[in-house]
């Protein structure tokens, strides 16, 4: 596992998408959290909230990335 890690590229695919999966198990236990305490409309408002913020983040990024130089 160490060598595999050695590289530097292959560390930060696992990273982003090691932190990717946790974001995305946190935010199904505070869907069922809010589900517990509050109404379905609350887990939507959440649920939005999460999503809004990600799509928009998602569409300057795409713009960013279409803008950068291409290498190799």
């Amino acid at each position: 596992m160490r060598r595999v890690l050695a590289h530097r590229d292959f560390r930060l695919l696992w990273l982003s998408q090691s932190g990717r999966r946790s974001a995305t198990a946190s935010a199904g236990r505070l869907a069922l959290y809010v589900n517990q305490i509050g109404t379905p409309t609350d887990v939507g408002i959440v649920l939005a909230a999460q999503t809004v913020p990600f799509v928009a983040l998602l569409l300057i990024g795409g713009v960013w990335a279409d803008r950068l130089p291409v290498t190799g």
